[in-house]
């Protein structure tokens, strides 16, 4: 046989076997699958804790000073970074258009705008907050697509010392919402971080929670500092009354330090704030039958440092306190545990091996003041300390459920949906404590349980303007110990305070240079907020 003929025959034969794929690969294209077993990954190691709220990007962040200063730079630390929405998710966009003015009614051309989670919450489905910076344009507009799946965010707006913030916007997939944000001189936070020497620590992570504020939603903002100590935050409106900032650090290798402070202090300078050197806490998280729970969360507080278990149940956390804590464990599957009273030996605390059980449910129903069920109000059940949560929405009957919870006593917090332009004090809400896994409760919005304090003088009834407040509410006649509150700022004539219950209470105010006041037998009731007026006597010198 010739080499030709030879070739064309194997010619033949190659282009036989081709075809012969090609019939095979598409009568298999519909064939159903079995699925495929399950991949594990393993899971993340251990990090430092993220606050939610905007970061700072590295142009706009104050500048190394220019002497020199010894600084700590500790390692494995990256920026928290800021959610491209695009990268979240697949699903429909949420259109918002935020416009921003002055002051002076003119278009707030390049303020830095920012959509957050409001309070840190898991978005849904689960995942990390969302955190987009955008500049406005000459007219002030930024338009933002926000991945479909979160349902609350809120707008920041900052520019040159002025601010302003949206409540608690609701959105949803393909929802299209327009935010007008009005700006007016807020505080920018200037914060330091160094350690015991006064050694100045490059790469915290620097977070401040403005707290209370007239009914507002709580405003949490964060960066990173500089190679000298430093971070300077956007800028935070003030709002009607703010009661304090709340200044937590962390670094790696050290504890989170929180510092509560007045807007005052921010605006006048800078805030130091001390870490210390912190300890190690390790342990391994195990099911009832001795093998490895992985992936699950795992908090050390008060510090608020996270970790997750390895492929071996394994966690190894730095960031105790010498002074000790707690470890709290929760995962999907099991019913959370806490170990309190861990403390540190050679910088290490072992807390050996931490056994997870599935825990029972807990179920019930929201129903309004008529009775009627409330769908999509939000369910919080947390154990006594507050050291874990688990949350859930009510269905089309009011009914919701809780899976795993540990055989102790938990609270149930219910809250009405939010809508757009309502902020906390609007909202009814309802809680029932001492609740146990296996029960079942009902629950019925009973208003919003808001007290409005005035601060008079009791000469002539003028107003008195403090910068400082501290206020407690006993429930008149019952057991249960008063309920403190504190407020720090610049004229404060006023406040406002949201018991738990309604009911009757005992109200006592206590401000500089004056005897304390009191209202005895102040009723907090369903759906109309309590205004009360407390009468102070200027204190003999």
């Amino acid at each position: 046989m010739s080499s030709s003929r030879r070739g064309s025959l194997a010619l033949l034969a190659l282009m036989f076997v081709a075809a012969l794929v090609a019939i095979a690969v598409w009568a298999l294209r519909d064939e159903p699958r079995e699925p495929s077993a399950p991949t594990r990954t393993a899971p993340a190691a251990p990090t430092q804790p993220r606050a939610a709220g905007p970061v700072r990007t590295p142009e706009r962040v104050a500048k190394p000073r220019s002497e020199s200063a010894p600084t700590v730079r500790p390692k494995d630390i990256a920026p928290p970074a800021i959610r491209d929405p695009a990268a979240v998710s697949l699903k429909s966009a949420v259109k918002v258009h935020v416009i921003v003015r002055r002051s002076n009614g003119g278009p707030a051309a390049g303020a830095d705008v920012y959509a957050l989670d409001p309070l840190g919450e898991h978005t849904t489905p689960p995942g990390p907050p969302v955190r987009v910076r955008k500049s406005a344009d000459d007219g002030g507009r930024v338009d933002f697509d926000i991945a479909g799946g979160t349902t609350v965010l809120r707008f920041l707006a900052s520019l040159d010392g002025e601010a302003a913030a949206s409540d608690g916007i609701d959105v949803a997939d393909g929802t299209e919402r327009t935010v007008e944000l009005d700006l007016a001189p807020g505080v920018t936070p200037r914060i330091r971080v160094v350690d015991v020497n006064r050694t100045v620590i490059a790469g915290a992570v620097v977070r401040v929670e403005r707290v209370g504020g007239g009914g507002t939603w709580p405003l949490v903002v964060q960066g990173m500092t500089d190679g000298a100590g430093d971070a300077v935050l956007p800028t935070i409106p003030t709002g009607d009354f703010v009661w304090a900032l709340d200044v937590s650090a962390s670094a790696f290798g050290f504890a989170t330090t929180r510092q509560h402070v007045g807007p005052a202090a921010a605006r006048d300078g800078t805030v130091v704030i001390e870490l210390t050197r912190a300890a190690t806490v390790r342990g391994r998280c195990v099911d009832e039958a001795g093998a490895p729970v992985v992936g699950a969360s795992v908090r050390v507080a008060p510090q608020d440092v996270r970790g997750r278990t390895d492929a071996e149940g394994r966690f190894s956390i730095v960031g105790l306190a010498t002074e000790g804590g707690s470890v709290a464990v929760e995962h999907r599957d099991y019913a959370p545990s806490v170990v309190t009273d861990v403390r540190p030996a050679a910088d290490v605390a072992d807390v050996g091996d931490i056994v997870l059980r599935p825990g029972g449910p807990l179920t019930g129903v929201v129903t309004d003041a008529e009775g009627k069920p409330v769908r999509g109000a939000d369910i919080q059940v947390t154990n006594a300390a507050a050291l874990w949560w688990r949350s859930a929405a009510t269905d089309a009957e009011g009914r919701f459920r809780v899976e795993h919870l540990a055989d102790a006593a938990h609270e149930v917090v219910a809250k009405e949906p939010r809508e757009a332009g309502r902020d906390w004090a609007t909202l009814r809400t309802a809680t029932q404590t001492g609740v146990r896994a296996g029960a079942e409760v009902h629950l019925q919005l009973t208003g919003a349980l808001s007290v409005y304090v005035r601060f008079l003088n009791d000469s002539d009834s003028s107003p008195v303007v403090v910068s400082s407040v501290k206020l407690t509410a006993t429930p008149a006649g019952a057991a249960p110990d008063a309920i403190a509150w504190a407020w720090a700022g610049s004229n404060l004539d006023a406040v406002r305070f949201q018991p738990a219950h309604a009911g009757v209470f005992d109200v006592t105010v206590e401000i500089p240079g004056y005897d304390a006041g009191t209202a005895k037998g102040v009723d907090v009731s369903a759906d109309r907020e309590t205004r009360i007026d407390v009468m102070f006597r200027r204190r003999a010198p």
